[in-house]
Formats: structure tokens, sequence, C-alpha cells
């Protein structure tokens, strides 16, 4: 459905200044003198008095300036000047900077990420020839940044009621990051262990009833101010059991009672409601043995006791809540199920390969046999293997109310074999639950670094010749000098086509039809593997691309001029060894009739105690730049080894001259 949005302008009253002396605001007149008309006023509209205070900046108004002579007549080309105050965070984009008819405009939005509620007075000045000016000013309302906030609105005195305040922007985002003020008009005292709103605009705190009567308690933040009322009574209102913070063993059964009193002035209020809810568990009205009747209702008693039982199959904490039926003063309590009764134990490693000299978190969790957490055990941790040097620390640990046990692994000074450190977490009351992990004590991880320059080296008048570099740095960025690092080279790809001299053109260029076609041999043997259909696509009864380039190691000695002219011995892969900048030099050889259509990767790996590290690049064999730019004689790549394809993106053509017999 198309929606037609028509927008009422708001008239600001317009609001004239004359500056500058004796000018009179006139208009100079092209040809040399003044005009007849004169700027008298600026009128200043807005298509919007409000706009949203979400953080993306995306909603935006339009002011229109209208410049005005004596009679009411608009003006056309003056200059008009819109602005904001500078500590304002929002945006003024200019449209129309020249009076008209239909006026000056320019937008104004909020700003990205200042969701703050506020008044925004905005401006429009006219610039005349005698130097005076005329201005006009209308106010914008951001609006839409909101607080909630959720707690008891009642307490009794002496108790603490736990509140949540949420900040939101007119989208109802959270906003994140902002510092919130909470004030209690009665002085009762407000405690918050942070009052910056987290990543979902939310915040916690506690009030403490201290000041008997109707208190208005205030949170503020952002341009906004909300209140929440509280009636704190003389009343006495607390739960007698179970304790604060108890831990409660769990059932299947209401075991636990659950007591609040409630009096006046130490007079037991008798026959009064009081309604329970609890964030865990199950309340009863008997206690077990027998089943779970529910309830959440209670009568006082004549001492003012309200009693019922709770009980639970899960872990966890729990937020027990009693509230008076008649006044609404709420009082609450935390508790916490646990289970001890192990049945499981699950050993995990904060990183299974730890530097030498450095330290990995080793963490128990201990459940039971519905897969609850167990609290309160006793976890003995044993170096079953290690010959690093390796230890402990400390010996044993508990576990928490998630079920963990926490210690930390240091290792020696020297690696080891690949998971050559074993150790084994055993429950103290029951050893038969346990469980082992094992570590990897390697040197220090390295990184490697592979590449190249632009500069191609003719070892024979059918070859091309390129530098390679690895750079082999530690985890802290040190070189490290005489590592062996082991290089190989393989073709991916190679490529059907031809290159021509377009017309006009000062080099030779692949010109279509052109094919990318995967090199066959997959499983990297050397060996066309028939069998496995790696002769397929085209039936030559060959390789391609197969092993076109070939690597060599490089001496450090070996000059920069013509570094593979005293390369080592060549093939697939190649060993170098780094100098003390932490480079091995390696070069690559290839046919020149193949440059430009074999993609080839070039990988180097080297390890630390049985740990591997590599770094790889894919590139095209390249050309001789002399080659490509001689138009006048054909390249030696000319024409592709693999042939050019009749259709472009077809690999099922063989090579020239195949299949062979």
């Amino acid at each position: 459905m198309n929606k037609l949005l028509a927008f009422g302008l708001v008239l600001v009253a317009a609001l004239t200044a004359s500056c500058g002396g004796s000018s009179d605001n006139s208009l100079l007149d092209p040809s040399g003198g003044t005009t007849e008309t004169s700027v008298d006023s600026i009128r200043l509209y807005t298509s919007s008095p409000q706009l949203p205070s979400d953080s993306t900046g995306v909603d935006r108004l339009t002011l229109t300036a209208l410049v005005l002579d004596i009679n009411g007549t608009t003006l056309e080309n003056i200059p008009v000047t819109f602005s904001k105050p500078l500590t304002d965070p929002g945006f003024i984009n200019v449209l129309v900077p020249l009076s008209g008819p239909s006026g000056a405009q320019a937008e104004f939005s909020n700003g990205i990420g200042t969701p703050q509620n506020r008044t925004v007075l905005l401006t429009a000045t006219a610039l005349t020839t005698g130097g005076s000016s005329v201005s006009a000013q209308v106010s914008v309302d951001i609006i839409g940044t909101d607080i909630v906030i959720t707690g008891p609105e009642a307490l009794a005195l002496n108790d603490t009621g736990d509140y949540i305040a949420v900040l939101t922007d007119s989208k109802g985002i959270g906003v994140g990051g902002q510092l919130l003020t909470v004030d209690s008009a009665l002085s009762n005292t407000v405690a918050a262990t942070n009052l910056t709103t987290d990543p979902t605009g939310k915040i916690d705190y506690q009030v403490t009833a201290t000041q008997v009567g109707l208190d208005t308690l205030t949170v503020g933040g952002l341009g906004v101010s909300k209140d929440k009322p509280l009636n704190v009574s003389n009343d006495t209102f607390a739960f007698v059991t179970p304790a604060a913070d108890a831990e409660i063993l769990l059932g299947t059964t209401a075991d636990e009672a659950v007591t609040i009193n409630w009096t006046i002035a130490g007079v037991p209020q008798v026959g009064k409601q009081i309604n329970f809810t609890s964030t865990r568990g199950a309340l009863s009205s008997v206690q077990g043995p027998a089943a779970i009747v529910p309830v959440t209702t209670v009568i006082t008693d004549a001492s003012g006791n309200a009693t019922l039982y709770i009980g639970s199959t899960n872990s966890g904490t729990a937020l027990l809540s009693a509230t008076i039926d008649e006044n609404g003063t709420t009082t609450t309590r935390n508790i916490e199920f646990i289970s001890v009764s192990p049945d499981t134990l699950n050993l995990q490693a904060g990183k299974f390969t730890v530097p030498v000299n450095e330290q990995t978190e080793i963490v128990a969790t201990v459940r039971d046999v519905d897969f609850n957490f167990v609290k309160n055990q006793i976890i003995n941790f044993v170096l079953v293997n290690d010959i690093t040097g390796g230890f402990l620390s400390p010996a044993s640990a508990t576990t928490g109310s998630d079920g963990k046990a926490a210690i930390f692994y240091t290792a020696g000074s020297d690696s080891g074999p690949t998971n050559g450190v074993e150790i084994r977490a055993e429950v103290v009351s029951n050893t038969t639950v346990n469980d082992t992990v094992q570590l990897t004590v390697a040197s220090k991880e390295l990184d490697l670094v592979i590449g190249t320059g632009n500069d191609i080296f003719e070892p024979t008048t059918a070859s091309f010749a390129q530098e390679w570099n690895i750079f082999v740095t530690d985890a802290v960025g040190n070189a490290v000098q005489n590592k062996d690092v082991q290089v190989a080279i393989r073709s991916m790809e190679y490529i059907k086509g031809q290159l021509v001299v377009l017309t006009g053109a000062t080099s030779w260029a692949k010109v279509a039809p052109i094919s990318i076609c995967a090199d066959e041999d997959a499983n990297r043997n050397g060996i066309l593997d028939i069998a496995l259909g790696e002769d397929l696509v085209n039936s030559s009864g060959q390789i391609e691309a197969g092993n076109v380039a070939l690597v060599a190691p490089v001496p450090d000695t070996a000059p920069a001029t013509d570094p593979c002219a005293t390369a080592g011995a060549s093939g697939v892969s190649a060993q170098a060894t780094t100098n003390a900048q932490g480079i091995a030099r390696v070069c690559v050889f290839w046919p020149q009739d193949h440059s430009w259509w074999v993609n080839v990767q070039i990988e180097a790996q080297a390890g630390v105690s049985g740990s591997e590290f590599s770094a790889q690049q894919v590139f095209e064999l390249p050309a001789l730049a002399v080659d490509i730019n001689t138009t006048t004689v054909a390249p030696p790549n000319r024409v592709s080894p693999y042939g050019i394809p009749t259709i472009a993106g077809d690999c099922s053509e063989p090579p020239p001259g195949l299949p062979l017999p």
C-alpha cells in the first residue's frame, strides 16, 4: 500500500535583529545601486516540533526559513545560515542555502549514539549587504527515552527490597554505558554495586527501609526522571526460616519450612493473608515425605506466623517473596537448592597446548545423576604424567554453585611430547567419580609469513625463477633464527587460452574463450589414478597440470641481484633455514611457456615440539614484463600448453596432440 505523508509546518514567531549601526538592510543592485526592497525579517518553520530519541540518527525534520521585506514579500537569493548550540550532538544538513519563494531549507537529526531527551534551540540567520542580520529560532523536543522501574512499592521498616531500572531509547532498545542516579525522598538507604547501565540498559539496586512513611524513589539519566512510590510501614515483616542464603538439599518432597512473621508494635497480626512466590521449586501446604500440595496463600496464626514448605528437584538459586495481601508490603529472601550426590566429573583445560613456563586453568565440573550441578565437593587434582617439570596449584578445590572446581597448571621450562601431560581429578567423597585431561607443553608458537617481490630471473632460455621469503617469528614477534622450514609447491589449476595484441594495445593479453581447470592429481601422489576418476574430465592419459613448478633452497649469502643462480637442488619440496632476521629463502622455477597458464600454491611449514605452523599463498606463474610488452615478437606463453578451448569454461578437450596412443 502506498501512503502519502504530509508534514504540517509549525510556524514560529520571527525574531528581527539589526546589527551594524547605520545599515539600512538594503540589498545591492547588480548595477551598483541598491534595490527598493530590503530585508526586514525572517521566519523559521519546522516540519515537526519533535524528534524520536533513538541513537541511529535516521529520523530527521525539515527546517524552512523565509526571508521577508517590510511588506511581507519573500526575498530571493539571500544567504541563510542554520545553526544549533555547539554542545548539542545533533546534526544540521543544509539543503537550500539561499532564500526564495519556497524558502531556504535544512534538515536536523538527533545524531548517532545520542539518545538523550532534551530541547534543542535551532536558529536561522539571514545576512544582508550592510553587515546586519536578522534571525529566528525554533525549539525542537527530542523525546522517547524512558526509564522503567520494577520492585516492591511497600516495605516493612528495616527490610531491604531489590529493584531494577531499565533505560531505553524511543525504539525501546536498551541504552548501555549510561550512569543513572537513584534517590530516596525520605533518605532511605540506597545501595548498588554499579549504577552504570549494562548493554541491555539495566541496573540493579537495593533500598533498605530506614524511614517510616510515604517515600518516592527517583531514577534519572539522559534527561529522564522517573518516580516509584514506596510505602515504609512501622510493621515488622520478616522471614523466620529459612535463613538468608540457606542451602537446601534437592528432593522430590517439600521438606524445608518457610515461615514469615508479621507484627505491628510487637502485636502479632492474626488471621491475615500472606501471598508467597518462589522463582524455583514448588510450594506446598504439607511437609514431606507426603506428596506436594501446591499452595501460594497462607493465613497468619496466633503468633503472626504464616508457614508453608518448599522443595525442588533442580539445583540453583531461588528468590522467595512474601507479600501482605492488604497493603502490598513485600519482603524477599535468597536461598539455594543444592545437590550433594556426585555422579560424573568432567575435566577440561583452558588450553590444551601450553607454552613453556605458562599457565592454563584446569576445571572440574561435577554433576549428579539428574545432571544437576553438585556443590561443596572437594576435588583432588594429581599430575599422573609430566616430564616437563610442570606443577599444579592448589592441589585441591571445592565445587561452587556451578559445580565447578578450578586450579592452575604451570608448564615447566622444557617442552614435551604431544599429550605428554596427564592430569587426573577425583571427588574426595567418592573417588570412583573422576576424569583425566591431557596437555601438550610446547615451545612458543610460531608465526609464518610468506611473500615475494616483482623481480623475475631467467636461469635458462626456457625457464623463469623468482625468489620467495618466509618470515618466522615467535609469539611475541621476535625473529626465530636457525629454524628449519619445509617449503612445498603444487599446481592448483591450469588455464586454457591464448594471448593476443588487441587493436591499439601496447601489450599481449588473455582473450576469450578462457577455461580454468582443476589440477587432476587430486590426492597429490604424482600418479594419474584412473580408478579414482582423476582422468574423467579430458581422458588425456596424463596429469594436467602436474608438477609444473619446482622449489629450491637459497643460501643466506646469495646475492639479491641473482639469488636463484646459487639455489640448491630443486623439487616439489625443499628445506630452508632461517637467518638472524628469521628469514628463510627459496626460489621457484617454472617453464617460460607455462607463465600465466598455471595457478600454484606455495606452502611453508615449521614445527615446534610436535606442533606444526604454516602459511600458504596461491599465485599465477608470472611472465616477464619485457616479453608481454613487446608486441612485435610473440612471447613464449602466447598459447597455453593446455590448448585453446572451443567453449569458455570447457575442460573436456585434451591438450593438443593428446590423448596419447
